[in-house]
């Protein structure tokens, strides 16, 4: 269900949190993240809080990218 995945986006989003604060590998979780981003986006995209799981997501890889090349 929808909510199912929320949900586990939320636990990866912790997860991968929680791996990045102690300088562990981090990006397994937010880009699993992301696809369940993408595919909330594809199912429910006119209800806001499924569609801005995919720019969270992103946004952290992002993040996690640029202090890597720091």
């Amino acid at each position: 269900t929808p909510e199912a995945l929320r949900d586990l986006a939320v636990s990866l989003s912790k997860s991968g949190d929680l791996c990045a604060g102690q300088n562990q590998p981090a990006a397994f979780y937010y880009f699993e993240g992301l696809e369940i981003g993408k595919r909330l986006a594809q199912m429910l995209p006119d209800l806001p809080d499924y569609a801005m799981v995919q720019p969270f997501f992103q946004s952290r890889l992002d993040t996690l990218s640029r202090d890597t090349i720091v």
